[in-house]
């Protein structure tokens, strides 16, 4: 079975305040990825890809991985 990882963003922009981090070119920068990338994963029209999650939990902590990403399988919302 398929799924996918989804952006937790509530939850993401309050684990920024608490680190300070208060632009998407800061956070870019502190993951060391383009501001375009990251862009495009806060906005919606691209995934999350497995270099933002790596970045991501680097930066916050991989404990944290829970908090910020939602695993969704495909075949959930379908109908039974």
């Amino acid at each position: 079975m398929a799924a996918t990882i989804h952006l937790n963003h509530e939850k993401l922009a309050a684990y920024r305040r608490l680190a300070g981090i208060k632009t998407d070119k800061d956070l870019a920068q502190r993951l060391g990825m383009d501001p375009a990338s990251i862009s495009r994963v806060l906005n919606g029209t691209q995934a999350p890809g497995a270099t933002f999650i790596a970045s991501i939990c680097d930066v916050f902590g991989k404990d944290l991985f829970p908090d910020l990403f939602d695993v969704v399988s495909d075949s959930e919302g379908e109908a039974a």
